[in-house]
Parts: structure tokens; sequence; C-alpha cells
């Protein structure tokens, strides 16, 4: 999540799609979910994180907000921006875990999409990446990916994210479609990408996947506000423009990241996950709400997952400010939102 001001974000996105041609649909991936995703991410930051005992009763939770799926996020990690091989730490969730809570979301009744992210160690955003050895990059990046999608397989997930905010290595498209042919010929399932906010017409390869997704941490406010109507009013050009999107590429969006913390100022820079202290589960709410508004009856809305519903009893940080919705008055609106789309 890159930040930037609300009117440089509008003026970019139309200017990119408005300079870019009409796409060359070199295929027509079949495997698109038949129905609505109505999702919540449960990402983990642990070896074991997957493996805990406790990820039945909040897998069970997840389930009870009306969600129909869930996605587990595996992280890998390089330690500056120039490494040239990204790779598991004691972070990264390890993968007989994810068969695990990929059997007990099956057993509640939840689809299963599996989401790759890559961090950088020195905390640089990951959509700075400059690997010294691209070619290397690529390649470790894609034994990583191949470990996934033939672990989708045998144990059932049905989407994996390829990829997420990798805005500086967007512009290897003959890579990333080597990359996504490769985990077509392992995986049977979905396929998308994760594209960030700042910058959704970078992408030139989602005629070979399935759905567009979108971290979709669009600025709303320019102050703190709990005005449902306003919100609205500000999601209404960046719905115009992703509805463009997935008119162009016939391809349904995706919001593969939709989160905001309950914290004052949450509105204002939803990717911010850092600062503001103040807890406002109001602002947090009306954020939710004006999402649903504007999303749960849209002819080009192929799903949402929420981000997220974290258990950080393990970390130093607050939920009472995070973004989990888990027992804040915004899960009562995910809820709604679920039920009635």
């Amino acid at each position: 999540m890159r930040s930037t001001s609300t009117i440089s974000v509008i003026l970019a996105m139309c200017v990119c799609l408005a300079a870019c041609s009409e796409p060359d649909l070199r295929s027509t991936p079949d495997q698109r979910p038949t129905s609505i995703i109505h999702g919540i991410s449960y990402p983990v930051w642990a070896e074991d994180g997957y493996s805990r005992v406790e990820n039945a009763e909040h897998i069970t939770q997840i389930a009870a907000t009306g969600a129909n799926w869930i996605s587990f996020t595996i992280t890998w990690y390089q330690p500056n921006t120039k490494a040239s091989c990204p790779e598991p730490t004691i972070e990264t969730a390890h993968l007989d875990g994810l068969d695990r809570v990929t059997e007990l979301a099956a057993d509640a009744g939840l689809h299963v999409a599996i989401k790759a992210m890559v961090d950088v160690s020195d905390g640089t955003y990951r959509g700075e990446l400059e690997p010294a050895d691209l070619d290397r990059w690529f390649t470790c990046y894609g034994q990583l990916m191949a470990e996934i999608a033939d672990r989708a397989e045998r144990s059932g997930a049905e989407l994996i994210v390829v990829g997420t905010e990798f805005i500086s290595l967007e512009q290897y498209d003959e890579r990333w479609r080597s990359l996504i042919a490769d985990l077509r010929e392992r995986f049977s399932g979905s396929l998308t990408y994760s594209v960030n906010f700042t910058d959704v017409g970078s992408v030139d390869f989602w005629d070979d996947l399935d759905l567009i997704g979108v971290s979709a941490y669009w600025p709303l406010s320019e102050v703190p506000t709990t005005d449902v109507d306003a919100l609205v009013e500000a999601w209404q050009p960046v719905a115009a423009l992703l509805d463009t999107m997935s008119l162009r590429w016939d391809r349904p969006i995706l919001l593969a990241e939709l989160g905001y913390r309950s914290v004052e100022g949450a509105t204002t820079a939803p990717w911010d996950w850092a600062t503001g202290s103040q807890p406002a589960d109001e602002e947090q709410e009306a954020a939710f709400a004006a999402a649903a508004r504007v999303w749960q009856r849209r002819d080009t809305f192929g799903g949402v997952l929420i981000w997220a519903w974290d258990d950080l009893a393990d970390t130093d940080e607050d939920q009472a400010t995070d973004y989990t919705p888990r027992g804040k008055p915004a899960e009562s609106i995910i809820r709604t939102w679920f039920s009635t789309t």
C-alpha cells in the first residue's frame, strides 16, 4: 500500500486508462468463480501461524459473518529492494499448516483463496523492488509460486492471487505471462493479481487471468469523517474507472484487499497501518457501509476480500485500532453486506 492524494490518484488513473490501447485478448480463461466472492482475509506472520489450535475458532467466526470465501496469506521476504531471491523466514507460514486451515475452511463451508506476498525486511514498500538479477528474481518467485499452486491443487483451494502490488515489476509483461502459464499447468482454479490502487492501469496481462484484483485503499476524504453519503460520493469516480477496466478486459473486479483501521483518519489514508492512535470504530463502520453501498449490486463486481480478520495476540499491535472488524460495529455492516448480495 503506497500513499498519495485523492486527486493525484484519480488523475493518474484517468491518464493511464485513456492512453491504453484496446487489449489483445490472448486467452479467455474460463476458471473464474461462478458466484460473487464474499471473503475475509485471515493472514498470519509466523511459521506455525496456520497450525495453531485457535484457527478452528477463527475460521468458524469468519463463516458466521456470512462469508463464502476465506483468504490465507503466504508472505516471503527479501532483505532489501535489490535482492534477487525472496524466500521464507520465521514469519512465513509453513505450507503444512496451510493444508490444515484449507481443510478447516472446507468443513466450515468456505471456498479458499491463497494470496502470495513479498515484503522487504528493511521496511521498503514491495512496489519499489529493483532486483539486481531480474532473471533470478522471477525464477525464485516462480518456484515459490509453483509450490503454492501444487499445494492449492491438492488441498482444494479455488483461487490464487499470483502477486501483490509489485508496481516496479509489472512492466515485465511476458515474465508474468510465463509465470501464469506455468501456474495454469499446475492449478485448475482461478487466478488473479492484486494491483495497487495507485497504479491500476499499469498491468497488461489481465487477459491471462480470471479476475482484475485491486488493493482498494483509495483515500475517500481529506479529513476524518463518518458521513456515509460523502464517502459513497467519493467512491464514484473510482468505481467508474474500475467499471471501465472490467469492460475493457472482460473481467470482473475483485477488491482483493479492502480494509480500514478502526482509527481516526481511516478514511483519509486507508493504506496507513502504522500511524494514528485514537480509536474510531464509527469511522471504520462508515467506510465499510459506503463500500457496501457502492459495490454490492454493481454489475462489474466479482467480489471482495476484507482485510483482515487478524489475530494479533502475539504481536505488539493493538486490535482496538487495527484493521480487524471482529467484534466491532463494522462486523455487523459486513454481515449485512454479505447477506444481501
